[in-house]
């Protein structure tokens, strides 16, 4: 459903600023894309480019994504991908932000 990381992050930026900015149909639209993008590998990435944003609604929802993915699929993930994805984390926490996202952490 999602071709690419790029491409999905370029949906997610959009859908989010939609449910923050639209009403009605285009944004239960944009809820429900969340809602089905949340699931995919492509959100952890995604995710953590929203949280060095300066808009505090963008850098909270990547933030708020990131914990529901850690509380829900963090078993999932094989070591290795809990390794990159703690990492990932870690560097955004000391940085103040933006760690860079290579791509979604593989899933076992």
């Amino acid at each position: 459903k999602f071709c690419s990381t790029a491409m999905a992050e370029g949906d997610f930026r959009a859908a989010v600023h939609a449910l923050y900015s639209s009403s009605g149909e285009a944004r239960r639209a944009a809820n429900q894309w969340l809602i089905e993008f949340a699931r995919a590998p492509a959100a952890w990435a995604a995710a953590h480019t929203l949280v060095g944003e300066e808009r505090e609604d963008m850098a909270y929802f990547g933030a708020n994504m990131l914990y529901l993915k850690v509380r829900s699929e963090w078993h999932l993930l094989s070591d290795e991908a809990r390794r990159a994805e703690y990492d990932r984390m870690w560097r955004t926490c000391t940085e103040g932000g933006s760690a860079s996202a290579s791509g979604p952490p593989g899933q076992v």
